[in-house]
């Protein structure tokens, strides 16, 4: 990957475009039996479901998850048998809600068990309904107002990832 070239500074309408990596990259190793993909449906009713798909030896074993609220306790464990596509769903009572003004997180941890634990996956939940209504964006049933700037982050050491320092200076 060619990091510095003549073609690495171009400037573009509004930040710096790069070629090559600059950020720190890692390789991962998963073990033969564990979760591939993973998407979470959790709506302001407290309805939950979350859709799995797993890469599994011929023992398939079980898959256990558990959903926890901010403090860690557990509202809601369902284990079931394992399967290459499954669905887990469930409810949540009293649910609080997450918006950007107040983002308040579940956690969802799934663990897949054979003889041993193959994999423990964590992965954090909002509880949230977003809709169009009238031309309007709406979570939660209220209407969502944009504040902020177009600011990208830059720095003249390290390219487009800042550390702390510089970003207290910019501030």
């Amino acid at each position: 990957v060619f990091k510095r070239c003549s073609a690495s500074w171009i400037e573009d309408q509004d930040f710096w475009r790069f070629s090559g990596i600059f950020r720190d990259v890692e390789l991962t190793a998963y073990p033969a039996a564990h979760l591939s993909d993973l998407f979470v449906h959790a709506d302001m009713d407290g309805s939950f479901s979350a859709e799995c798909k797993l890469d599994l030896p011929e023992e398939a074993g079980t898959l256990e998850a558990v959903l926890t609220d901010a403090n860690g306790s557990a509202l809601l464990t369902i284990s079931q048998p394992a399967q290459a596509e499954m669905t887990i769903e469930g409810s949540v009572a009293d649910v609080n809600l997450w918006s950007a003004e107040i983002p308040y997180l579940y956690t969802l941890q799934i663990t897949l068990r054979g003889e041993n634990v193959y994999e423990v996956s964590r992965t954090r939940v909002g509880f949230r309904r977003f809709e169009m209504k009238d031309g309007l964006m709406l979570i939660n049933g209220k209407r969502i107002v944009f504040r902020g700037v177009n600011r990208h982050d830059f720095s003249s050491l390290s390219g487009r990832v800042p550390n702390r320092e510089e970003l207290v200076q910019d501030i």
